[in-house]
């Protein structure tokens, strides 16, 4: 039974903080190291996890993790906003 309480549209985000990505680029006898640390953040675009706990349009925050993973791995990692 869902409760009934107000949802800000304002909201309705969620994401995942604090995922750490370490790059390292060997060259030779010297390698690069850079380390940054990712959030990512969605937006619903419905309110049916909030009204009826339905999180079948909700990304897990795992699988959000993995994708930022993903996305080092295949890119490299010039800035923060390279992963967007």
């Amino acid at each position: 039974m869902a409760s009934s309480f107000h949802v800000d549209p304002n909201f309705t985000g969620y994401g995942k903080t604090g995922v750490r990505l370490l790059k390292i680029r060997r060259s030779g006898k010297y390698h690069g190291i850079k380390q940054i640390e990712v959030s990512t953040e969605l937006k619903l675009n419905n309110y049916k996890d909030y009204y009826y706990g339905d999180n079948a349009s909700v990304v897990p925050t795992d699988t959000q993790k993995n994708t930022v993973y993903a996305l080092a791995k295949e890119h490299q990692v010039r800035e923060l906003s390279c992963l967007i």
